[in-house]
């Protein structure tokens, strides 16, 4: 929608703020991020791209407890397996022909090679080489993956968005299909297991590494949040008294407010809400004063005029270690990768027979 300036944004978000508050690597050492061509893959990723119309508010879950992928398992650029396939072509047809002609004159395929090589071949076959390592290590490890475990940490990535077409949209942004995907994932997984097989993972290591980060396992209050918006006081008074009436809320969102990204879902921002995860500061302390099924007077936004209705609670919930063991485990075992995954890959490297041809 557009503000009073203008601004074509997502009323929820803060003006300044390009990601929701809490899904930064310093404040939640376990966020998603699985790396595609530098960026990370998850609703926080996109949070700088143009919302859809039909986009209701951003999905707002629960911290996720998934370790990250390791940093160094980067996917190819297209221009980069572009040299891998034509290395593998030059080897039947020679690299010595014309690629192309420019008024008679030859682009030979050793000039094309030279190009391609300069702009992005030496971090390919670095990554190359780095992913050979990888795969030599769970193979002399003996790790197996269960594709189970693989399709469970692929639901955990589709929880954080709102419904499978936006997770869809975000694997055709960041050039993921869900086979590769899914590669990464399994990816991940060995690499943990690796790590896991020597680090000290018994019940009293656990729990000083939930006693640290006890704050990442509780659950915060949540509301499932409808709201009205339109442009001025004057009508939004209007809409208040007929709802006080009678009215109902839904039918009145998708007949008067502004707000695209909710009107058509009855006033709905489609997700359970936490504080501090995106909202308008006058919205979310009105919002949070609500009990379940209760409804606010108008609100003024940086947006306009909001009446908000509380459709759902979720109380907070402190975490207890025995139930979440298994978080704690598998976020110790991610934090380990990230902090020594750099070391132990210049590690394979020095004691690997590496020629580069």
């Amino acid at each position: 929608m557009e503000d009073n300036n203008g601004k074509n944004d997502s009323w929820e978000r803060d003006s300044g703020n390009a990601d929701l508050p809490g899904n930064t690597q310093e404040e939640n050492q376990t966020e998603r991020a699985i790396p595609t061509e530098g960026d990370e893959f998850g609703p926080e990723a996109f949070a700088d791209e143009p919302a859809e119309e039909a986009t209701a508010a951003p999905a707002v879950a629960a911290p996720a407890k998934a370790n990250p992928l390791p940093w160094f398992l980067f996917a190819i650029t297209l221009a980069a397996l572009a040299v891998v396939l034509y290395l593998g072509q030059t080897d039947k047809a020679g690299i010595g022909g014309a690629a192309a002609k420019v008024n008679g004159e030859k682009v030979t395929k050793q000039e094309l090679y030279d190009a391609m090589y300069k702009q992005g071949g030496e971090s390919t076959l670095d990554s190359l080489i780095s992913e050979k390592l990888v795969a030599q290590e769970v193979d002399k490890a003996q790790i197996k993956v269960d594709e189970a475990a693989v399709d469970a940490e692929l639901a955990q990535i589709k929880e954080q968005f709102p419904d499978e077409a936006q997770f869809n949209s975000a694997m055709e942004q960041s050039g993921f299909t869900l086979d590769s995907l899914k590669a990464e994932i399994r990816k991940n997984q060995e690499i943990s297991k690796i790590f896991e097989s020597k680090m000290d993972l018994s019940d009293a290591k656990l729990k000083e590494y939930f006693d640290k980060n006890v704050e990442q396992y509780n659950t915060p209050e949540q509301l499932m949040i409808s709201h009205i918006l339109v442009e001025n006081k004057e009508d939004a008074d209007k809409i208040l008294a007929d709802l006080k009436a009678g009215a109902d809320f839904a039918a009145v969102a998708k007949e008067k407010s502004t707000d695209t990204g909710s009107k058509d879902n009855g006033g709905s921002l489609g997700s359970f809400i936490a504080r501090g995860q995106g909202l308008d500061q006058a919205f979310e302390d009105a919002a949070f004063k609500l009990n379940k099924g209760e409804m606010s007077e108008v609100v003024q936004s940086s947006f306009g005029y909001h009446i908000i209705k509380v459709m759902d609670k979720k109380e907070a919930v402190q975490a207890n270690f025995d139930s979440q063991k298994e978080d704690v485990k598998k976020n110790m075992v991610g934090e380990e990768v990230q902090t020594k995954g750099a070391e132990w890959l210049e590690n394979l490297k020095k004691d690997a027979k590496i020629e580069k041809l």
